[in-house]
């Protein structure tokens, strides 16, 4: 297991009338300040989401795309970098409501130009930063292009990446240890001594973040004055095209996750008939602080190990809730799919 130290200190769309079908609009009140409450919501942080169009709609896409990409009104260019492959489009979508072209969602296109067909879609965004507002637009967006829009995409796509994640107010980076559930790769970013991002996990598959939110948004010279508390983010990828329309029914990724006591009393093994602390579990606190729960974790032997992982996790946070934070995930899923 490796343990890295590093230290880190638009334009409108047009004026339209949304489309008569048998949806609602895209409502997503849960992307929109939640009242403060003891159990905080999870939140779709990112979402990448690839659809398939039947080969009719198809059909129509590939003429709706080659009459509307060229009027630059809505769908931008999305810059010169590579695009993906499999797709010959990428644009970036307009939206009035969102400021800053870099949190446009961002569409690529795949084509038959032979068979005049859109073979894929793959639509990228944060629904954070786009609140049901933006939503909203989005779907006005996407009906250019294909005729019932975002509800297209909930029918027949599917999720190939989600960042899943929630907001701790009153925590603070040094007010607890993760506990992985498993030995991973583990990269912490610093400044003046202080943590303030921890990712776990390799990029190439599912991850966890735990980082500072007021410090990440001053990094990025964003406001941030009143912005506290941690957020703990799952990054899930390599799902097998888990089926958007069923994103209410996705596991809990924060089950297994466990954030416990900076300071657990010793365990049984270590404590002596006359109350003292045996030396080793001095030593492996001492280690803590210097190379982290995980690096800590890693050398002791096996069954120690064992021992230690299976006490600590008997000490994790009152505030760390993970079933009743999952609780809210199935009404803000629908909130988001507007299926109601």
């Amino acid at each position: 297991m490796a343990i890295i130290i590093k230290k880190k200190v638009g334009t409108s769309n047009k004026n339209q009338t949304l489309p008569k079908t048998s949806h609602p609009t895209p409502i997503a009140a849960s992307f929109d300040a939640a009242p403060a409450q003891s159990v905080p919501q999870p939140f779709i942080d990112k979402i990448s989401i690839v659809m398939e169009p039947s080969e009719q709609i198809a059909h129509d896409m590939f003429i709706a795309m080659t009459e509307t990409f060229n009027d630059s009104t809505v769908f931008k260019e999305a810059g010169s970098g590579a695009k993906l492959k499999g797709y010959t489009y990428k644009k970036r979508i307009a939206l009035k409501s969102v400021v800053g072209a870099k949190k446009w969602p961002l569409l690529h296109i795949g084509y038959d130009g032979q068979k005049k067909l859109v073979l894929k879609a793959r639509l990228e965004f944060v629904p954070v930063d786009l609140k049901s507002v933006g939503m909203s637009e989005l779907h006005l967006a996407l009906t250019e292009i294909v005729e019932d829009g975002w509800h297209e995409f909930v029918k027949r796509g599917r999720i190939t990446r989600i960042d899943v994640a929630v907001d701790l107010p009153h925590a603070t980076m040094d007010s607890f240890l993760y506990l992985p559930p498993q030995s991973i790769s583990v990269m912490q970013w610093k400044s003046k001594g202080q943590l303030q991002t921890a990712t776990y996990g390799k990029k190439q598959g599912n991850q966890t973040l735990i980082y500072d939110r007021g410090a990440k948004r001053a990094a990025k010279n964003q406001g941030w004055k009143n912005i506290t508390g941690i957020r703990v983010e799952r990054r899930l990828v390599g799902m097998k095209m888990f089926e958007l329309s069923k994103l209410a029914e996705l596991p809990n990724p924060f089950a297994s996750m466990k954030l416990i006591e900076t300071m657990a009393p010793p365990p049984a093994i270590d404590q002596t008939a006359e109350g003292k602390v045996d030396w080793r579990w001095v030593m492996f606190c001492d280690s803590v602080q210097v190379r982290g729960l995980s690096g800590a974790l890693a050398l002791l032997p096996k069954e120690r190990a064992q021992t230690y992982k299976k006490h600590l996790a008997a000490h994790q946070k009152s505030w760390w809730q993970p079933e009743q934070i999952w609780n809210h995930w199935p009404s803000n899923s629908e909130m988001f799919l507007s299926l109601k």
